[in-house]
């Protein structure tokens, strides 16, 4: 999906694929760096990263992309038998989420996510995010309201 807007996306977006490429996903490789060549700022990582450069790295994000296939197979479906980090990252960073369609929501998460239904999607609601800064800022502070109810004085008051 990202090839096919190249020209579009190459001034406005920086892909940071925080993590590691595991080595059964290594046949990507070779597509980041064509999307590199083109003119895409990528940024990716063959090893693990250490924790306290994975929190910088993602406290530099506008949004966070929950890259994902939402079912599995038939018995592991994301959000129902299995988890991702995607949401633990959203809430510990205070960043908006670009989630699946599929991926379960509870209801306080929907103002600070937005859903794709295809990856051929995805580069029109990134390029919507650049050139609407209004829509970019009124996600991030739903995100960071979402975050403060998961801060612990706010999970201890609402256990007792």
């Amino acid at each position: 999906a990202l090839e096919k807007h190249v020209p579009a996306l190459r001034e406005v977006l920086t892909l940071d694929l925080l993590g590691y490429i595991p080595e059964n996903e290594v046949h990507v490789i070779p597509q980041i760096e064509a999307l590199i060549k083109q003119g895409l700022e990528i940024l990716y990582y063959p090893n693990f990263i250490p924790a306290d450069q994975y929190d910088f790295l993602l406290s530099k994000a506008d949004v966070i992309l929950g890259n994902l296939r939402v079912q599995l197979n038939p018995y592991q479906k994301y959000g129902y038998t299995k988890e991702t980090g995607t949401a633990y990252n959203m809430i510990r960073a205070a960043k908006p989420g670009i989630l699946p369609v599929g991926y379960p929501l509870e209801t306080q998460w929907e103002p600070c996510c937005l859903t794709f239904k295809d990856y051929d999607a995805l580069p029109a609601m990134l390029l919507d995010l650049r050139y609407n800064a209004f829509l970019l800022s009124q996600l991030k502070a739903n995100a960071h309201a979402m975050a403060s109810q998961y801060a612990p004085e706010q999970l201890y008051e609402r256990l007792n």
